[in-house]
């Protein structure tokens, strides 16, 4: 994956699928739109099939291939679901750390207090626990949680969001959303006043050293976190309208290339901005498909289909509602939505597509 203007910040910003006519302001029913052949190169189906619904705001679909099981976060409910078998069931309450005792307590009245992203490292999940504003692996057998990190320096992270995993690492996205109040559920300046830090962050976490880095702080909302090749960082910049500056319903992915060591290189990252007629919404968790070399992300309405190479979005399918988080596992993408969780069928991967990296 090469971006190819690796040495510039740019914003590929345009009107995708503007119909005349068009409510600015609604989201549609399912429908595909773009390049059809994008979507039907990774998809075996043209659109996605409901997997079960009645939750609050899902995310964090994470797969167990062990399991052949697919666990997943509700954020307003603080409950983990666990799906296996055609069936969800659920599998763990208070799931944001909040029913444990946690250095300087929970907030009562947080919008969001339950887990949120996860990833596996080895036979543990690692946690963003909005409830606690940490970071914690949970162990799947015992449901017993250990702390991996709450602080950076001495001020109490805001809330981690989203968490990517590599032997030595653990990269994460630390937003203002678990400062969200339930009598001020809008995403506006408040929350950032709240935050101990004073930015919203990225972060990589040493799993061998414990130490804690930022490497990024100059985001609105850092959301989305994802590895492509090996070699790039993606964080999505989910903005919700809470200023000028971060509109609603536009998407925004940062690509950043890694150094030798880990840590990202300088200058040397890569916006991409996506916008069309839904007006809500944001980019938020992504997936990155190595077979097509494409990132599977949400986007506002919908599923985008983005082209690093190209900067651009090439195919979106829209959902008709929200969507939260992308994952693949099991031959399938699932995709966690407003109260729904949903999944399309994978092709059999083919890497002749393959694009050309760094």
């Amino acid at each position: 994956m090469v971006p190819r203007a690796a040495c510039l910040v740019v914003a590929a910003a345009y009107a995708f699928d503007t119909l005349p006519g068009q409510e600015l302001t609604t989201e549609e029913a399912m429908r595909l739109v773009g390049d059809r052949k994008a979507w039907r190169a990774i998809f075996s189906d043209n659109y996605p099939e409901l997997v079960a619904e009645g939750f609050a705001w899902p995310e964090g679909p994470t797969w167990l291939e062990d399991e052949k099981a697919l666990i997943f976060s509700d954020t307003i409910t603080g409950k983990l679901h666990i799906w296996k078998g055609g069936a969800v069931t659920l599998l763990k309450e208070h799931a944001g750390g909040c029913a444990v005792d946690v250095a300087g307590g929970c907030d009562t009245e947080q919008l969001e207090p339950g887990s949120n992203g996860m990833a596996r490292v080895g036979d543990r999940i690692a946690v963003c626990q909005h409830g606690a504003r940490r970071l914690a692996f949970l162990d799947l057998a015992s449901m017993k949680e250990e702390l991996i990190v709450e602080r950076h320096g001495r001020a109490r992270l805001n809330g981690p969001n989203d968490v990517v995993a590599t032997p030595d690492a653990l990269y994460f996205t630390d937003p203002y959303y678990a400062l969200l109040e339930k009598r001020r559920p809008a995403d506006a300046q408040y929350a950032d006043d709240k935050s101990e830090l004073g930015f919203a962050g990225v972060y990589r976490y040493d799993l061998r050293t414990k130490d804690l880095e930022v490497l990024d702080s100059s985001l609105m909302r850092p959301n989305g976190i994802g590895i492509v090749n090996g070699s790039h960082l993606v964080v999505s910049d989910c903005c919700q309208g809470h200023s000028t500056d971060c509109p609603a319903g536009e998407a925004r992915w940062l690509v950043w290339p890694f150094r030798g060591d880990g840590y990202l290189r300088r200058g040397a990252q890569v916006k991409i901005v996506h916008r069309d007629f839904v007006k809500k919404g944001c980019s938020d968790g992504l997936a990155f498909h190595e077979a097509s070399q494409t990132l599977v992300a949400s986007c506002p309405g919908g599923v985008c289909l983005v082209d690093l190479d190209a900067g651009d979005v090439v195919a979106k399918m829209h959902l008709g509602r929200s969507v939260s988080n992308v994952a693949f596992g099991g031959g399938f993408a699932w995709i966690t939505a407003d109260k729904s969780l949903w999944r399309v069928e994978l092709r059999e991967e083919r890497r002749d597509r393959r694009r050309r990296e760094l």
